[in-house]
Protein backbone atom coordinates (compact mmCIF):
# COMPACT_ATOMS: atom_id res chain seq x y z
CA UNK A 1 0.00 0.00 0.00
CA UNK A 2 1.22 3.52 -0.80
CA UNK A 3 1.21 4.60 2.86
CA UNK A 4 3.56 1.74 3.78
CA UNK A 5 5.94 2.75 0.99
CA UNK A 6 5.91 6.39 2.12
CA UNK A 7 6.93 5.55 5.68
CA UNK A 8 9.51 3.00 4.54
CA UNK A 9 11.34 5.89 2.87
CA UNK A 10 10.54 8.52 5.53
CA UNK A 11 10.59 7.90 9.27
CA UNK A 12 7.74 9.96 10.81
CA UNK A 13 9.62 10.48 14.10
CA UNK A 14 13.11 11.53 13.01
CA UNK A 15 13.30 11.40 9.19
CA UNK A 16 15.09 14.33 7.56
CA UNK A 17 12.83 17.12 6.24
CA UNK A 18 14.40 19.39 3.64
CA UNK A 19 13.77 23.14 3.64
CA UNK A 20 14.99 23.50 0.05
CA UNK A 21 11.57 24.14 -1.54
CA UNK A 22 9.54 25.25 1.52
CA UNK A 23 11.63 26.85 4.27
CA UNK A 24 9.08 26.23 7.03
CA UNK A 25 8.58 22.52 6.27
CA UNK A 26 11.06 21.26 8.96
CA UNK A 27 9.36 23.44 11.59
CA UNK A 28 5.93 22.08 10.64
CA UNK A 29 7.31 18.54 11.00
CA UNK A 30 8.83 19.39 14.41
CA UNK A 31 5.51 20.73 15.70
CA UNK A 32 3.60 17.70 14.39
CA UNK A 33 6.04 15.19 15.93
CA UNK A 34 5.27 16.54 19.42
CA UNK A 35 1.84 14.92 19.20
CA UNK A 36 2.54 11.70 17.29
CA UNK A 37 1.27 8.58 19.11
CA UNK A 38 4.20 6.39 20.14
CA UNK A 39 4.32 2.64 19.60
CA UNK A 40 5.14 0.13 22.35
CA UNK A 41 7.42 -1.68 19.90
CA UNK A 42 9.32 1.50 19.01
CA UNK A 43 8.34 1.20 15.34
CA UNK A 44 6.21 3.23 12.94
CA UNK A 45 3.39 0.68 13.02
CA UNK A 46 0.93 2.83 14.96
CA UNK A 47 1.44 5.91 12.80
CA UNK A 48 1.05 3.80 9.65
CA UNK A 49 -2.11 2.13 10.96
CA UNK A 50 -3.68 5.46 11.96
CA UNK A 51 -2.70 6.96 8.58
CA UNK A 52 -4.57 4.17 6.83
CA UNK A 53 -7.64 4.71 9.00
CA UNK A 54 -7.57 8.47 8.32
CA UNK A 55 -7.23 7.90 4.57
CA UNK A 56 -10.07 5.36 4.61
CA UNK A 57 -12.38 7.63 6.63
CA UNK A 58 -11.74 10.66 4.41
CA UNK A 59 -12.52 8.60 1.30
CA UNK A 60 -15.65 7.28 3.02
CA UNK A 61 -16.70 10.85 3.89
CA UNK A 62 -16.59 11.93 0.24
CA UNK A 63 -18.24 8.67 -0.92
CA UNK A 64 -21.08 9.09 1.58
CA UNK A 65 -21.67 12.66 0.36
CA UNK A 66 -21.87 11.41 -3.23
CA UNK A 67 -24.11 8.46 -2.27
CA UNK A 68 -26.53 10.80 -0.49
CA UNK A 69 -26.57 13.03 -3.57
CA UNK A 70 -27.29 10.06 -5.84
CA UNK A 71 -30.17 8.98 -3.62
CA UNK A 72 -31.52 12.54 -3.75
CA UNK A 73 -31.45 12.41 -7.55
CA UNK A 74 -33.32 9.12 -7.55
CA UNK A 75 -36.08 10.49 -5.35
CA UNK A 76 -36.31 14.07 -6.63
CA UNK A 77 -35.97 13.58 -10.39
CA UNK A 78 -36.79 9.92 -10.99
CA UNK A 79 -33.40 9.30 -12.62
CA UNK A 80 -32.44 5.71 -13.36
CA UNK A 81 -29.03 5.63 -11.65
CA UNK A 82 -26.87 2.65 -10.66
CA UNK A 83 -24.97 2.47 -7.35
CA UNK A 84 -21.84 3.97 -8.97
CA UNK A 85 -23.77 7.13 -9.88
CA UNK A 86 -23.97 6.43 -13.62
CA UNK A 87 -27.14 6.91 -15.66
CA UNK A 88 -28.52 3.60 -16.88
CA UNK A 89 -30.41 5.21 -19.77
CA UNK A 90 -30.72 8.46 -21.68
CA UNK A 91 -34.25 9.13 -20.37
CA UNK A 92 -35.53 11.15 -17.45
CA UNK A 93 -38.92 11.36 -15.77
CA UNK A 94 -40.45 14.70 -16.83
CA UNK A 95 -42.01 16.40 -13.79
CA UNK A 96 -41.89 19.90 -15.26
CA UNK A 97 -45.55 20.03 -16.34
CA UNK A 98 -44.44 20.48 -19.96
CA UNK A 99 -45.63 18.66 -23.07
CA UNK A 100 -44.96 15.25 -21.52
CA UNK A 101 -45.93 15.53 -17.84
CA UNK A 102 -45.15 12.48 -15.70
CA UNK A 103 -43.65 10.57 -18.62
CA UNK A 104 -40.12 9.45 -19.49
CA UNK A 105 -38.64 11.66 -22.20
CA UNK A 106 -35.33 11.20 -24.08
CA UNK A 107 -32.47 13.43 -23.04
CA UNK A 108 -31.85 14.17 -26.73
CA UNK A 109 -34.90 16.45 -26.57
CA UNK A 110 -33.28 18.62 -23.88
CA UNK A 111 -33.45 21.80 -26.01
CA UNK A 112 -37.26 21.67 -25.83
CA UNK A 113 -37.63 21.31 -22.06
CA UNK A 114 -36.63 23.53 -19.15
CA UNK A 115 -35.56 20.58 -17.03
CA UNK A 116 -32.34 19.14 -15.71
CA UNK A 117 -31.72 17.55 -19.09
CA UNK A 118 -30.52 20.91 -20.37
CA UNK A 119 -27.17 19.62 -19.06
CA UNK A 120 -24.98 17.08 -20.82
CA UNK A 121 -26.65 14.02 -19.28
CA UNK A 122 -26.14 10.91 -21.43
CA UNK A 123 -26.30 7.21 -20.79
CA UNK A 124 -23.24 6.19 -18.75
CA UNK A 125 -22.44 9.70 -17.52
CA UNK A 126 -22.03 10.46 -13.82
CA UNK A 127 -25.32 12.01 -12.72
CA UNK A 128 -23.98 13.73 -9.59
CA UNK A 129 -21.25 15.46 -11.58
CA UNK A 130 -23.45 16.29 -14.56
CA UNK A 131 -25.98 18.03 -12.32
CA UNK A 132 -23.23 20.06 -10.63
CA UNK A 133 -24.44 19.22 -7.10
CA UNK A 134 -23.25 21.36 -4.20
CA UNK A 135 -21.53 18.57 -2.24
CA UNK A 136 -18.08 18.32 -0.60
CA UNK A 137 -15.52 16.73 -2.94
CA UNK A 138 -11.75 16.29 -3.02
CA UNK A 139 -11.61 19.35 -5.30
CA UNK A 140 -13.43 21.82 -3.02
CA UNK A 141 -12.74 20.44 0.49
CA UNK A 142 -9.33 19.90 2.11
CA UNK A 143 -8.45 16.63 3.82
CA UNK A 144 -8.13 18.54 7.11
CA UNK A 145 -11.69 19.87 6.87
CA UNK A 146 -12.95 16.41 5.85
CA UNK A 147 -11.23 14.83 8.87
CA UNK A 148 -12.79 17.47 11.16
CA UNK A 149 -16.22 16.44 9.90
CA UNK A 150 -15.37 12.75 10.41
CA UNK A 151 -14.20 13.36 13.99
CA UNK A 152 -17.28 15.48 14.79
CA UNK A 153 -19.79 12.97 13.41
CA UNK A 154 -18.48 9.53 14.35
CA UNK A 155 -15.95 7.67 16.50
CA UNK A 156 -13.39 6.77 13.85
CA UNK A 157 -10.95 5.16 16.34
CA UNK A 158 -13.32 2.65 17.90
CA UNK A 159 -11.19 -0.13 16.36
CA UNK A 160 -9.51 -2.39 18.91
CA UNK A 161 -6.04 -1.17 19.78
CA UNK A 162 -6.72 2.53 19.15
CA UNK A 163 -9.04 3.35 22.04
CA UNK A 164 -6.45 5.57 23.75
CA UNK A 165 -5.59 7.70 20.72
CA UNK A 166 -6.62 11.35 21.10
CA UNK A 167 -8.19 13.52 18.40
CA UNK A 168 -5.18 15.86 18.33
CA UNK A 169 -2.97 12.86 17.54
CA UNK A 170 -5.10 12.16 14.46
CA UNK A 171 -4.37 15.59 13.02
CA UNK A 172 -0.67 15.30 13.90
CA UNK A 173 -0.55 12.02 11.94
CA UNK A 174 -2.36 13.67 9.02
CA UNK A 175 0.24 16.48 9.05
CA UNK A 176 3.12 13.98 8.99
CA UNK A 177 1.38 12.05 6.21
CA UNK A 178 1.16 15.23 4.07
CA UNK A 179 4.86 15.95 4.78
CA UNK A 180 5.76 12.36 3.80
CA UNK A 181 3.93 12.91 0.50
CA UNK A 182 5.99 16.07 -0.10
CA UNK A 183 9.41 14.61 0.83
CA UNK A 184 10.19 12.95 -2.56
CA UNK A 185 9.66 16.35 -4.23
CA UNK A 186 11.08 18.63 -1.53
CA UNK A 187 14.84 18.02 -1.52
CA UNK A 188 17.68 19.51 -3.54
CA UNK A 189 18.31 16.19 -5.29
CA UNK A 190 14.69 15.43 -6.12
CA UNK A 191 13.89 15.08 -9.80
CA UNK A 192 13.14 18.53 -11.12
CA UNK A 193 9.55 19.05 -12.25
CA UNK A 194 7.70 22.24 -13.00
CA UNK A 195 5.01 21.46 -10.45
CA UNK A 196 7.34 20.35 -7.62
CA UNK A 197 7.18 23.67 -5.75
CA UNK A 198 3.40 23.88 -6.20
CA UNK A 199 2.85 20.33 -4.93
CA UNK A 200 5.21 20.67 -1.96
CA UNK A 201 3.62 24.01 -1.05
CA UNK A 202 0.12 22.52 -1.18
CA UNK A 203 1.22 19.65 1.08
CA UNK A 204 2.90 22.13 3.46
CA UNK A 205 -0.27 24.25 3.69
CA UNK A 206 -2.43 21.23 4.57
CA UNK A 207 0.21 19.99 7.03
CA UNK A 208 0.30 23.41 8.72
CA UNK A 209 -3.52 23.50 8.88
CA UNK A 210 -3.53 20.04 10.48
CA UNK A 211 -0.78 20.97 12.98
CA UNK A 212 -2.55 24.16 14.04
CA UNK A 213 -5.76 22.25 14.68
CA UNK A 214 -3.85 19.52 16.57
CA UNK A 215 -2.33 22.21 18.81
CA UNK A 216 -5.77 23.75 19.35
CA UNK A 217 -7.23 20.38 20.37
CA UNK A 218 -4.24 19.66 22.64
CA UNK A 219 -4.55 23.02 24.41
CA UNK A 220 -8.28 22.45 24.84
CA UNK A 221 -7.61 19.00 26.29
CA UNK A 222 -4.99 20.41 28.66
CA UNK A 223 -7.42 23.08 29.85
CA UNK A 224 -10.02 20.40 30.43
CA UNK A 225 -7.50 18.32 32.41
CA UNK A 226 -6.51 21.37 34.48
CA UNK A 227 -10.17 21.96 35.27
CA UNK A 228 -10.58 18.31 36.22
CA UNK A 229 -7.64 18.47 38.63
CA UNK A 230 -8.90 21.74 40.08
CA UNK A 231 -12.34 20.22 40.54
CA UNK A 232 -10.82 17.20 42.24
CA UNK A 233 -8.87 19.44 44.59
CA UNK A 234 -11.96 21.48 45.43
CA UNK A 235 -13.99 18.33 46.00
CA UNK A 236 -11.44 17.01 48.45
CA UNK A 237 -11.34 20.31 50.29
CA UNK A 238 -15.12 20.52 50.42
CA UNK A 239 -15.44 16.97 51.63
CA UNK A 240 -13.08 17.74 54.49
CA UNK A 241 -14.66 20.94 55.73
CA UNK A 242 -18.28 20.99 54.53
CA UNK A 243 -19.69 19.57 57.76
CA UNK A 244 -18.37 22.37 59.95
CA UNK A 245 -18.12 25.39 57.72
CA UNK A 246 -21.21 27.02 56.18
CA UNK A 247 -19.12 29.52 54.24
CA UNK A 248 -17.29 26.69 52.58
CA UNK A 249 -20.60 25.14 51.53
CA UNK A 250 -21.58 28.45 49.97
CA UNK A 251 -18.24 28.49 48.17
CA UNK A 252 -18.95 24.99 46.91
CA UNK A 253 -22.28 26.06 45.47
CA UNK A 254 -20.70 29.06 43.80
CA UNK A 255 -17.95 26.88 42.41
CA UNK A 256 -20.39 24.35 40.98
CA UNK A 257 -22.36 27.16 39.42
CA UNK A 258 -19.15 28.51 37.87
CA UNK A 259 -18.27 25.06 36.51
CA UNK A 260 -21.67 24.78 34.86
CA UNK A 261 -21.33 28.28 33.42
CA UNK A 262 -17.86 27.61 32.02
CA UNK A 263 -18.99 24.26 30.61
CA UNK A 264 -21.99 25.89 28.94
CA UNK A 265 -19.76 28.58 27.44
CA UNK A 266 -17.36 25.91 26.19
CA UNK A 267 -20.13 23.91 24.51
CA UNK A 268 -21.58 27.09 22.97
CA UNK A 269 -18.15 28.06 21.63
CA UNK A 270 -17.63 24.57 20.24
CA UNK A 271 -21.02 24.69 18.46
CA UNK A 272 -20.25 28.17 17.12
CA UNK A 273 -16.88 27.05 15.78
CA UNK A 274 -18.49 24.06 14.08
CA UNK A 275 -21.14 26.29 12.46
CA UNK A 276 -18.49 28.78 11.38
CA UNK A 277 -16.45 26.01 9.79
CA UNK A 278 -19.52 24.71 7.97
CA UNK A 279 -20.45 28.24 6.82
CA UNK A 280 -16.93 28.83 5.51
CA UNK A 281 -17.00 25.58 3.51
CA UNK A 282 -20.38 26.47 2.02
CA UNK A 283 -19.30 30.05 1.24
CA UNK A 284 -16.20 28.80 -0.53
CA UNK A 285 -18.22 26.51 -2.77
CA UNK A 286 -20.71 29.27 -3.66
CA UNK A 287 -18.19 32.08 -4.20
CA UNK A 288 -17.16 30.87 -7.66
CA UNK A 289 -20.79 30.72 -8.87
CA UNK A 290 -21.67 34.14 -7.45
CA UNK A 291 -18.68 35.80 -9.12
CA UNK A 292 -19.47 34.18 -12.49
CA UNK A 293 -23.16 35.13 -12.16
CA UNK A 294 -22.23 38.78 -11.53
CA UNK A 295 -19.97 38.85 -14.61
CA UNK A 296 -22.68 37.35 -16.85
CA UNK A 297 -25.58 39.55 -15.69
CA UNK A 298 -23.45 42.70 -15.95
CA UNK A 299 -22.38 41.82 -19.48
CA UNK A 300 -25.92 40.80 -20.50
CA UNK A 301 -27.36 44.13 -19.27
CA UNK A 302 -25.19 45.94 -21.83
CA UNK A 303 -27.27 44.51 -24.72
CA UNK A 304 -30.27 42.50 -23.46
CA UNK A 305 -32.01 42.67 -26.82
CA UNK A 306 -29.11 40.96 -28.52
CA UNK A 307 -30.52 37.53 -27.63
CA UNK A 308 -33.97 36.28 -28.66
CA UNK A 309 -34.30 34.03 -25.65
CA UNK A 310 -32.76 33.25 -22.28
CA UNK A 311 -31.66 29.86 -23.64
CA UNK A 312 -29.65 31.46 -26.45
CA UNK A 313 -28.15 33.93 -24.01
CA UNK A 314 -27.25 31.07 -21.66
CA UNK A 315 -25.47 29.19 -24.45
CA UNK A 316 -23.56 32.30 -25.50
CA UNK A 317 -22.43 33.33 -22.02
CA UNK A 318 -21.52 29.74 -21.09
CA UNK A 319 -18.99 29.85 -23.91
CA UNK A 320 -18.00 33.39 -22.92
CA UNK A 321 -17.19 32.22 -19.39
CA UNK A 322 -15.29 29.20 -20.71
CA UNK A 323 -12.98 31.54 -22.62
CA UNK A 324 -12.19 33.19 -19.26
CA UNK A 325 -11.31 29.80 -17.75
CA UNK A 326 -14.61 29.38 -15.84
CA UNK A 327 -16.96 26.54 -16.83
CA UNK A 328 -20.69 26.48 -16.12
CA UNK A 329 -23.40 24.57 -17.96
CA UNK A 330 -25.63 26.59 -20.33
CA UNK A 331 -28.69 25.62 -18.28
CA UNK A 332 -27.11 27.17 -15.16
CA UNK A 333 -26.24 30.40 -16.97
CA UNK A 334 -29.75 30.48 -18.53
CA UNK A 335 -31.25 30.34 -15.03
CA UNK A 336 -29.11 33.29 -13.91
CA UNK A 337 -30.18 35.43 -16.87
CA UNK A 338 -33.89 34.48 -16.56
CA UNK A 339 -33.95 35.39 -12.86
CA UNK A 340 -32.06 38.64 -13.44
CA UNK A 341 -34.33 39.62 -16.33
CA UNK A 342 -37.39 39.00 -14.16
CA UNK A 343 -35.98 41.30 -11.49
CA UNK A 344 -35.46 43.99 -14.13
CA UNK A 345 -38.98 43.54 -15.55
CA UNK A 346 -37.70 42.20 -18.88
CA UNK A 347 -39.67 39.41 -20.52
CA UNK A 348 -37.61 36.68 -22.18
CA UNK A 349 -38.74 33.65 -24.10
Amino acid sequence: MWINRLFEEFNPFYGHVSSYRVRSLPDIARRARRFLPSSKTGTNDKVIAISKIINMEIERYFQDAESDAIELLRKKYGLDIDDDGKLKSSYVFDRTGGDHPNKYIPLSERDEYSFINTGLLMEGSYAAIALDLDIPTEDNTSEVDALKECVDNRDILSVKGFEGVEDYELFAVLAILKIACAIPHAGYYSKSKDDDVSYVSACAIEAMDAVCYAEHLFDTEQLREDNRLANKHWSEMLSKYSQSNKELRKLSEAHEHEIKRVSAEYEAEKAAQKKLRSDRLSAGRHQKGNEAKGLVTTEWEKAPSKFISATKAGEYFSGWLKEKGVEFEPRTVTGWISAHAKQKGINLR
